[in-house]
């Protein structure tokens, strides 16, 4: 028998067009012989949508989607109903990503893959998760919290240019600033309060930007990636280079020698557990004289040109199979 597969997209995050790229990546690669797909959309007021796969493309899920309830394991429109065996989440930023939707999930009771509420909500906040690293003896770069009616000169006393200003719950680079001087910052913040009102002031790190991908299974076992290395071609892997230029590169391997591969490797797994994380997550470093963890990314892009899927394939598990890792791990959390 199928199992019933609902794939949630969209969301009122500034990411949701990266959403809906890695829906129609994920749902094309889903197994017809095994599933049955029901793509959820989330409307920017929070309506929950059932929609026909190739809305999505089109871009008219919204006009032609069945409004719909989920509730005791089920989603429920007008004309329809489904029991839901397990949710893959591909949705990224606020609302979503950071354990809400997880909650509201737990409370339909439908199985979801990926790390449950708690371990969602640390890793959005960029604050939260480096203290959490630092607390199990991992690198994190030196940063300040900045709020709206903080005095920067007393916060950034300790921090020399260059230096990132990024929103602390935020994800795709969306709202960060490299500034190489204080005449930047008035720039840098009011870029980054668009998108939060927690703002993170970070030292530069000079290292090249390595990712690793983790995967668990049901099993408890634990797959990690060989790293690999963005060269974003620009000051820095914002939004622009992820997703709208042709001036990234990638190197799979990455290019660093196989004592730091095993260094970055390791960090990765711990800094897995040291978080909570189940089923997948994403982990960033900076690498150079010395390995710093950037960032851990719960619900990863899985986009055509998003590097987890990428990484896993490199280990030789290919998306399709992948996607039946994961939805083996989903489970009401």
């Amino acid at each position: 028998m199928k199992k019933s597969i609902a794939v949630f997209f969209g969301g009122s995050s500034n990411e949701r067009e990266v959403s809906l790229l890695s829906a129609i990546s994920i749902i094309e690669h889903l197994d017809s012989t095994k599933y049955t797909v029901y793509p959820i959309g989330i409307t920017e007021n929070n309506r929950f949508l059932l929609c026909q796969s190739d809305t999505l493309r089109g871009g008219c899920w919204e006009r032609e989607g069945e409004e719909c309830l989920l509730f005791g394991g089920y989603a429920v429109g007008e004309r329809f109903e489904a029991y839901i065996d397990a949710a893959i989440l591909a949705i990224h930023g606020q609302n979503c990503e950071d354990g809400k939707l997880q909650g509201f999930l737990y409370y339909s009771q439908i199985p979801y893959v990926g790390c449950g509420c708690e371990a969602s909500a640390v890793c959005m906040d960029k604050e939260l998760t480096k203290l959490v690293l630092a607390n199990a003896s991992l690198p994190v770069a030196r940063h300040v919290v900045i709020k709206a009616d903080d005095s920067l000169q007393k916060k950034l006393k300790n921090l020399e240019y260059p230096i990132f200003i990024k929103p602390a719950r935020s994800g795709s680079s969306v709202g960060v600033s490299r500034i190489d001087s204080e005449n930047e910052l008035d720039g840098a913040l009011e870029r980054a309060f668009l998108t939060d009102k927690k703002i993170l002031a970070e030292e530069y790190i000079e290292g090249k930007e390595i990712e690793v991908a983790v995967l668990k299974s049901k099993d408890g076992r634990m797959i990690v990636s060989e790293p690999a290395e963005i060269d974003s071609g620009a000051k820095f892997y914002d939004y622009s280079a992820k997703y709208e230029s042709n001036s990234s590169r990638h190197y799979i391997p990455a290019r660093i020698d196989g004592a730091k591969t095993a260094a970055v490797r390791e960090m990765a797994r711990r800094a897995f557990e040291a978080l909570e994380c189940e089923g997948l997550a994403r982990i960033d470093f900076f690498v150079g004289d010395k390995i710093i963890i950037n960032e851990v990314n719960t619900l990863p892009g899985f986009t055509d040109i998003s590097m987890y899927p990428r990484l896993m394939d490199f280990s030789g598990i290919d998306f399709s199979l992948l996607l039946d890792i994961l939805i083996e791990t989903a489970r009401i959390k």
